[in-house]
């Protein structure tokens, strides 16, 4: 798969990652995430081709002096040459539909044995007073520690903007308690009113 020159170990690094992340099962899951690897590898090889041919285009010759120029003109040298630049968009735009292809491919099958690469953390209104496994469906103890920690976290932030902030509402303040003596004699006043004889 690596031509003279390519990198081995970095190829090897990616298909390990690609391996922990989708843990194939079987031979047609294994196949499929060793074809996105290969993808992956062919697509960052035009990649480097381009920018090899935008690089080599891009110098022109004045009065004898060769000279570098900008990447129009590297454009415009490739196209009156070779057109290694356009051919190299083409290919990667063919690896790329073959690569999510391959992607929906392998997770149509996983979704069918019941297994998901990675789950979404949905966090509704209200999720700080809920648990953490309500919060998010984990598989995994890695998991359940994740959704706790952005649970705890939630619940900080939500603490600190109760504090901080000022109430949506005037009537989520409580009153201070001058205000209440004011009130009680408030209503009072009409029954002292009505006890105590009119002023001679």
């Amino acid at each position: 798969m690596c031509l003279e020159g390519e990198d081995v170990s970095r190829f090897k690094v990616l298909l390990l990652d690609l391996l922990a992340e989708y843990k194939p099962l079987g031979f047609e899951e294994t196949l499929l995430v060793n074809e996105i690897a290969q993808t992956i590898w062919r697509k960052n090889r035009f990649k480097a081709a381009e920018a090899l041919a935008i690089h080599a285009y891009s110098f022109f010759k004045s009065q004898g002096e060769e000279q570098k120029g900008d990447v129009s003109l590297a454009i415009a040298q490739d196209a009156s040459a070779c057109g290694t630049i356009p051919r190299c968009l083409a290919a990667e735009d063919l690896l790329d539909r073959r690569l999510w292809a391959h992607f929906d491919r392998l997770r149509k099958i996983q979704k069918k044995r019941g297994f998901y690469p990675w789950k979404p953390l949905v966090i509704t209104e209200g999720a700080c007073d809920r648990p953490a496994d309500k919060i998010a469906q984990t598989s995994g103890k890695e998991d359940a520690r994740s959704a706790r920690a952005v649970a705890s976290a939630d619940r900080a932030n939500h603490a600190g903007t109760r504090q901080k902030g000022p109430p949506e509402n005037d009537r989520d303040q409580p009153l201070p308690p001058q205000t209440l003596v004011q009130a009680e004699e408030i209503d009072q006043a009409p029954k002292k009113m009505k006890s105590s004889p009119p002023d001679k």
